[in-house]
């Protein structure tokens, strides 16, 4: 939670401000992205939240503020919707899916044509539950519908290799945030992921086929 309750101009007396509100989760996402200096995909995972609604919030929450500072008001922290990490802890429930495109135990450096996609359930003590296995469906990784698939399975993030900004957009639209750059023994690089090890790269890949069906490099 916050440590303060809000701010107001120096030398003016509440009772003759206006106000603004921010509300915690606009907080939250100014303090993960702006003061901690987290890319706005991180930040989403961390909020529970996907990266389009992280950033309809952040923009909101900027001009708020940006209001208060051109204004002169005050600015109020407090409502939204949202949970603590406590409230969040309490929830013996609570799972998290984690999928990786795989060929045999490792990752598939290429999303859109890996050999299936492997599911992992994360329990509420952040360990490995469970393990599942999807076939990858033929065609390219943004348009076979595997995003539709994996979110209908409760899928909140994927650890890839390489990845097109199609793939990746597919992806985000579904709700699943996007790691790139993940390589090596999918259930290791899945316990790096949960011990806050792992970065997206930012890097998106050209990998495709042309008419003639040869394969071209990525560039990056």
């Amino acid at each position: 939670m916050p440590l303060m309750e809000g701010y107001k101009p120096v030398g003016i007396s509440m009772r003759d401000l206006s106000s603004v509100t921010l509300l915690f989760e606009e907080y939250e996402v100014i303090r993960l992205c702006d003061y901690i200096g987290l890319k706005q995909e991180e930040a989403a995972v961390r909020m529970h939240i996907s990266r389009p609604t992280l950033t309809r919030v952040y923009e909101k929450a900027r001009r708020t503020i940006a209001t208060a500072f051109a204004e002169g008001k005050a600015i109020l922290i407090e409502g939204g919707d949202y949970q603590t990490e406590e409230e969040l802890n309490q929830i013996k429930d609570f799972i998290m899916k984690i999928a990786l495109p795989t060929r045999g135990n490792f990752i598939d450096d290429h999303f859109g044509h890996c050999e299936s996609f492997t599911v992992f359930t994360i329990n509420e003590n952040d360990a490995i539950e469970n393990r599942e296995v999807i076939p990858s469906a033929n065609g390219c990784g943004c348009k076979s519908g595997i995003a539709t698939v994996l979110r209908q399975k409760g899928v909140e993030i994927m650890l890839a290799g390489n990845m097109g900004d199609g793939a990746k957009n597919v992806l985000e639209r579904n709700d699943i945030a996007v790691f790139r750059g993940c390589s090596g023994n999918a259930e290791e690089v899945t316990k790096a992921f949960l011990r806050g090890e792992l970065n997206d790269s930012g890097e998106s890949c050209a990998h495709h086929h042309d008419d003639r069906g040869h394969d071209h490099q990525c560039q990056h």
